[in-house]
């Protein structure tokens, strides 16, 4: 008996480490560019062009085309509807175009320099992370909170953020199945501009063949 718990307590504490050798890795970069404007009223829009390269940022994996439009409901919650088009190189190196239509409800309050955000989303369509059924539109609820901090008489807002990704709409595959943890700093360039430099770190778990990525990021930002 003592044998038996000793050797399922062996088999507890290695666990992790032969699943994180299971896991597939790579380091990947993100790029992007994003215009952003008031509309009317408590209205606003934005339209976001970015680049994904993979394999050790060696190749060329999809761009992505944003457009969203916001609404203030107060002074700390806002509620925004999105639509991306996604081009992507396929494991055949044909292109594909693909499309995902997001309802974000976000809460943010500020604590002096400190500023705290809850974010939920609810996204249909396209999405890679989930590798089930790859030709099939997926509903997913992703939960993300995150703080930031501006530092006092500087242009530097370091954050940092964690998301889940849980997916909805296939009853044999629901669970968690994806996390992201974001570190970075945006940095105020202008009244109207910012910039934006971050590391991620995604996990995929409770799926076949996941993946790590280790995903290095830069965004500029412009505001009229």
């Amino acid at each position: 008996m003592e044998i038996r718990k000793k050797l399922l307590f062996a088999i507890l504490l290695l666990a992790p480490f032969v699943n994180s050798l299971a896991q597939e890795e790579d380091l990947r970069l993100r790029t992007a560019i994003a215009v952003g404007s008031d509309l009317w009223g408590d209205f606003d829009g934005s339209l976001e062009v970015q680049q994904r390269f993979k394999e050790n940022i060696s190749m060329y994996d999809r761009s992505l085309l944003t457009l969203s439009v916001g609404y203030g409901i107060s002074k700390d919650l806002k509620s925004t509807l999105g639509y991306r088009m996604v081009v992507l190189r396929n494991s055949s190196l044909e292109y594909e175009n693909k499309y995902r239509l997001t309802w974000d409800l976000r809460y943010r309050k500020k604590i002096s320099y400190l500023e705290l955000k809850f974010r939920t989303r609810m996204q249909y369509g396209y999405e890679d992370n989930i590798r089930i059924d790859a030709t099939s539109n997926k509903l997913v609820n992703r939960n993300l909170v995150g703080a930031s901090y501006h530092i006092p008489q500087t242009r530097f807002n370091p954050y940092l953020n964690y998301e889940l990704f849980f997916q909805l709409n296939a009853p044999e595959y629901r669970s968690l199945n994806t996390s992201r943890l974001v570190g970075g700093c945006s940095i105020t360039m202008s009244r109207q501009s910012e910039l934006d430099v971050y590391y991620m770190f995604e996990n995929e778990f409770n799926v076949s063949n996941p993946l790590d990525s280790y995903i290095l990021g830069i965004a500029w930002e412009y505001s009229f």
